[in-house]
């Protein structure tokens, strides 16, 4: 019957249509994924360049800590000193008190 055909023939250009609806999006896809792949290529990139940075910030850091340990080793030695001086003022001017 002809209105079995053109119901049939409707249903197939609905069909035809999603088959270039679903090609579109494959299409649309498939170039994401290209972009995707492209990022984490770029990811990497910068992934790499950042670990380079740290490793560069951690030696400077060990450095650091290496040059504050020894300031203060050498304020320990220079308070000693300051100690030492202010024991041998404090000597020279009880000494003094007792010659007067």
């Amino acid at each position: 019957s002809k209105r079995m055909l053109s119901d049939y023939d409707s249903a197939l250009k609905g069909v035809g249509g999603s088959a270039q609806d679903t090609s579109a999006m494959r299409a649309q896809r498939d170039e994401l994924g290209a972009q995707l792949a492209e990022m984490r290529v770029k990811e990497d990139v910068v992934r790499a360049r950042l670990e380079e940075v740290r490793g560069v910030q951690n030696k400077a850091f060990d450095e650091l800590k290496g040059r504050f340990a020894e300031r203060d080793a050498l304020k320990a030695d220079l308070d000693a000193l300051y100690q030492e001086r202010r024991a041998a003022a404090d000597k020279f001017y009880r000494e003094k008190q007792e010659h007067w």
